[in-house]
């Protein structure tokens, strides 16, 4: 697995460089197999478990800092091969006039960078937007030090940990988005799409990406050209990462959006053998509707309507079929759960959802390593991406826009149909929170959520605690653009 270390001095001169070489050579002694991606007087970055597939690191042109990581190119739409990047001095030169915009902008992909700007004499991190590629941040004798896995940090560095107990109650109460706090008080999870810049001593944060950036830029009202340009990008965003693999391990339910996953695989330029496993619980009487404590009636009801038991074979074979994609069946059952393996679970500065998924990660592990696959992929959260909700948002967000204009009667009535409410409390909702704008409440509260914690502690957390670094640039955005539309798993 891919990992990586990262220091930046926050001293200058001979100080700096004396910082940097007692690190190098605490490092050596410590870590073998890990080798240097960049290393000047006030920084030092180092990887380990590198593939020439999908785990890389790409240096700047005049020793101007490293992205590690997987990177693509946004102007690259075929990606029938693995197009290897390589930056020349222009090129580097427009990432560090941009302080790393031109490199927001212009690539993509799971990556860390850390960009040098030698006439400011000032360092420059940034976490790519989505997110995946994991960067916990902390501070040890005044340097700025970066890691995928704090536990490889803890092993050369004498860092004093305490829990942040703050944190452990908003997780232990249902909280599952990313903050930027950790479990660790001295640790942070720097967001995607943030920069952080060391400039002699001094540090500050800016964001370059989030998604409420784009949300009055051009707007796409027409389904269409909407529904074109998506398919578009979720078959260019599989192209490419089905180039770095020959053999790909498919995660198919049977449900929509592992379906289109499907779909764009067999469509994919690098044609990389794809095998699908099909998790499933068998149906029977003893079955019982989901309970959704914490959720308001009105909405527990319509969640009712679209959860169903876990056996959707039917449909998996039929996608399978219809590609041409050999398929796995496999049930799960409750002997397969052994929670002996919790005892197992990484340690992480952020708690992991293994425990849900014991039994889930055993099978996706073996049917890989049984056929060779590099790469197991899901339709994990397709319902915000293709947009599966039980909310009037879209006649919300045309009121939020348009008032009523010339398509409200059509917005309406596509709004009344998806939510299945009546057409005066859609009305109500278009005018309440989109034309006056008044902030449209969450649909689900943590708050509320059962929970084996003491009042006390409940007490000192408020909703402010729950909240996405990201939520708070979101003011004056229409409530769809906000709107959490997940469906089928709520707390996901």
């Amino acid at each position: 697995m891919h990992r990586y270390l990262a220091f930046v001095s926050s001293q200058e001169g001979a100080d700096a460089a004396q910082a940097m070489q007692i690190m190098e050579s605490s490092l050596g002694s410590t870590l073998s197999g890990w080798s240097i991606a960049f290393k000047d007087a006030g920084a030092l970055v180092l990887h380990a478990g590198t593939r020439r597939d999908s785990a890389e690191h790409y240096p700047l042109a005049e020793q101007c800092g490293v992205i590690v990581g997987a990177l693509f190119r946004r102007s690259d739409e075929d990606h029938t091969q693995r197009q290897k990047i390589s930056f020349d001095a222009q090129e580097t030169r427009r990432i560090v006039a941009s302080t790393g915009q031109h490199l927001i902008s212009s690539y993509w992909g799971r990556y860390f960078a850390l960009i040098k700007d030698r006439g400011a004499s000032s360092y420059h991190v940034i976490r790519d937007p989505t997110g995946a590629f994991t960067c916990y941040g902390t501070i040890w004798n005044g340097h700025r030090i970066y890691c995928s896995y704090i536990e490889d940090c803890a092993r050369v560095i004498p860092l004093a940990f305490s829990v942040n107990g703050r944190h452990v109650v908003t997780h232990l109460m249902g909280n599952l988005k990313p903050l930027r706090e950790t479990g660790l008080t001295e640790v942070e999870d720097i967001p995607g799409g943030e920069r952080q810049s060391i400039y002699r001593g001094r540090f500050a944060r800016s964001t370059l990406w989030h998604p409420a950036m784009f949300w009055d830029d051009s707007p796409i009202e027409d389904p269409e050209t909407a529904a074109r340009k998506l398919r578009n990008t979720v078959q260019t965003v599989i192209n490419a990462w089905s180039s770095c693999h020959t053999n790909i391990l498919h995660c198919l339910s049977g449900g929509l959006d592992s379906s289109i996953v499907a779909g764009c695989l067999a469509r994919a330029s690098g044609k990389p053998k794809v095998t699908c496993l099909n998790i499933f619980i068998p149906a029977g009487e003893e079955d019982k509707p989901m309970p959704f404590p914490n959720i308001s009636s009105r909405y527990a009801k319509k969640l009712h309507r679209v959860t169903g038991h876990s056996d959707e074979r039917q449909f998996a074979r039929t996608v399978a079929e219809r590609w041409g994609f050999p398929l796995i069946e496999q049930e799960r059952r409750l002997a397969d759960y052994s929670l002996q393996q919790v005892w197992k679970a990484p340690v992480a500065a952020v708690p992991s959802r293994f425990v849900q998924y014991l039994d889930q990660d055993a099978f996706e592990a073996r049917a890989a390593r049984e056929n060779n696959a590099s790469a197991v992929v899901n339709g994990l959260a397709g319902d915000e991406l293709f947009y599966t909700t039980f909310q009037s948002i879209g006649v919300v967000d045309y009121v939020f826009r348009h008032h009523f204009g010339g398509r409200f009667l059509h917005e309406l009535k596509k709004s009344c149909i998806l939510s299945r409410e009546s057409i005066w409390l859609v009305m109500y909702e278009a005018v309440k929170y989109g034309l006056l704008k008044r902030r449209k409440p969450d649909w689900f509260d943590c708050l509320k959520s059962p929970h084996l914690l003491s009042d006390d502690l409940v007490s000192s957390i408020r909703h402010e605690d729950f909240l996405h670094p990201w939520e708070t640039l979101t003011a004056g955005l229409p409530p769809g653009v906000t709107t959490d539309c997940n469906v089928t798993h709520p707390s996901e």
